[in-house]
């Protein structure tokens, strides 16, 4: 049997309507990822991992610069992933919060600073000079992990900064390929979490060693 050749005629543009075709092919793929934006990075029911993506914080920036948006101060923080950080401005953060009732001294420096260098994860946001919110989280780095000590300093609460930590953490973790996640929440603070796309592990209850009532 012999194969028949198929000539297909060749297509040619002329330069103005390649340059047309580019901008309408441009054009279109900024309209899709508006779309995608408003479908996934607005609304974390329709894709966790669109959510938790890079794109996020683009989306924080633009919306920082919309005069109806009640959180223009993003504009001007960075969130980051740190393995150091001022630690007098970090204790203020933890005893703000009132996680940290010990003395002042070398020694609470010193734990502070490894609790920075050692995390899996250590996040913090920065306006200007000033450190004005953190979080991190504690991990294998292969399976699971756990979010704690995530709080905004009082003066910059209702502007984003905790969600866009969060945010940070959980890229971080996706990026490393860590797919459980979980955190305990403190008494009010439930429905932000929720509202982000944690939900409620049910049946399950969070236990503590009180190590101090042990002779």
């Amino acid at each position: 049997m012999s194969s028949k050749k198929i000539n297909r005629p060749t297509l040619s543009f002329s330069n103005d309507k390649k340059r047309k075709r580019k901008v309408s092919d441009t054009q279109k793929e900024s309209k899709d990822n508006e779309e995608k934006r408003e479908n996934k990075e607005i609304n974390p029911d329709n894709s966790v991992l669109g959510w938790w993506s890079s794109i996020y914080f683009d989306y924080l920036k633009q919306e920082a610069n919309n005069p109806n948006n009640p959180h223009p101060l993003m504009a001007s923080v960075e969130v980051e992933v740190v393995k150091e950080a001022d630690l007098e401005q970090i204790l203020a953060l933890y005893k703000q919060a009132g996680w940290w009732n010990e003395p002042i001294d070398e020694k609470s420096y010193e734990r502070v600073r490894k609790i920075i260098s050692n995390t899996f994860c250590f996040v913090i946001a920065r306006y200007q000079d000033r450190i004005v919110g953190m979080g991190r989280s504690i991990s294998d780095g292969v399976s699971d992990a756990y979010i704690q000590d995530v709080v905004v300093d009082k003066d910059f609460r209702r502007q984003g900064i905790g969600e866009a930590i969060i945010h940070r953490i959980v890229q971080f973790l996706l990026e490393h390929n860590i797919r459980w996640i979980a955190l305990i929440s403190e008494p009010g603070s439930e429905e932000f979490y929720r509202q982000i796309g944690f939900r409620d592990m049910i049946g399950y209850t969070p236990l503590f060693l009180p190590i101090e009532n042990i002779e």
